[in-house]
C-alpha cells in the first residue's frame, strides 16, 4: 500500500492499535513516520494467522499536520483515515 502526500505541508502518520481478534495478525511496515510535501511511502502490509476463512478488517492512520509557521507558532490538526482489508482476500 502506498501513503502519499499531494499537499505542500509536511505530515506525520501513525496507525491506530486494532484491537479486534484478527487485527493482530496483521503488521505494517512501516507503521508510522514522516512525509514531506510531495513524498511518498510503500507501507508493506503482511498477515498471519492459524485460521482459515476470509477476512475483513479495517485500520484508522493517524495524520499530525502543522500550518507553516511565518513567524507563528505551528498549529497542529489531527486527522483519522481508514484502511480497508476487503474480505477477498484469502486466509491460507
Amino acid at each position: 500500500m502506498v501513503l502519499e502526500n499531494h499537499g505542500e505541508i509536511g505530515a506525520s502518520y501513525s496507525l491506530t492499535p486494532n484491537d479486534t481478534p484478527l487485527g493482530s495478525c496483521f503488521d505494517f511496515s512501516p507503521d508510522n513516520g514522516t512525509l514531506g510535501p510531495r513524498e511518498q511511502v510503500t507501507v508493506e502490509v503482511g498477515f498471519l494467522s492459524g485460521v482459515l476463512g476470509e477476512v475483513s478488517e479495517t485500520f484508522l492512520w493517524m495524520l499530525q499536520v502543522c500550518e507553516p509557521t511565518w513567524g507563528r507558532i505551528p498549529v497542529a490538526h489531527p486527522q483519522e483515515y481508514e484502511s480497508h482489508i476487503p474480505p477477498s482476500l484469502p486466509c491460507i
